[in-house]
């Protein structure tokens, strides 16, 4: 196959696999570097909330409250999008946004 690269993992022919990856597609990657996911960075023994996906809830979050105090939304709506973000936050050790968050 052409613009693929063959990956050959372990060197007895008991335990050779031939696997053909499309190039740029695939990341081989070692395991407690994380794998993004869904928003998420997935460590071995924790869960962040990538840097992107923090930017833009703050980001969206400070739009809402410009809305707010510019009587664009009401109180409900903007804390229906802040419960919401917080629910997001759950899943996650984001000890220090769900602190910012709380204080909005």
């Amino acid at each position: 196959m052409t613009g693929a690269s063959e990956y050959h993992s372990g060197d007895s022919d008991r335990t050779k696999l031939k696997l053909v990856l499309p190039e740029g597609k695939t990341v081989i990657i070692k395991y407690f570097q994380g794998l993004e996911f869904l928003g998420f960075k997935i460590f071995p023994r924790h869960i962040l909330l990538r840097t992107k996906t923090k930017r833009r809830i703050m980001k969206k979050m400070e739009m809402k409250q410009g809305e707010l105090k510019g009587g664009k939304i009401d109180e409900v709506s903007f804390e229906q999008s802040r419960q919401s973000y917080l629910g997001i936050l759950r899943w996650c050790c984001g000890h220090g946004l769900k602190q910012s968050m709380r204080n909005i």
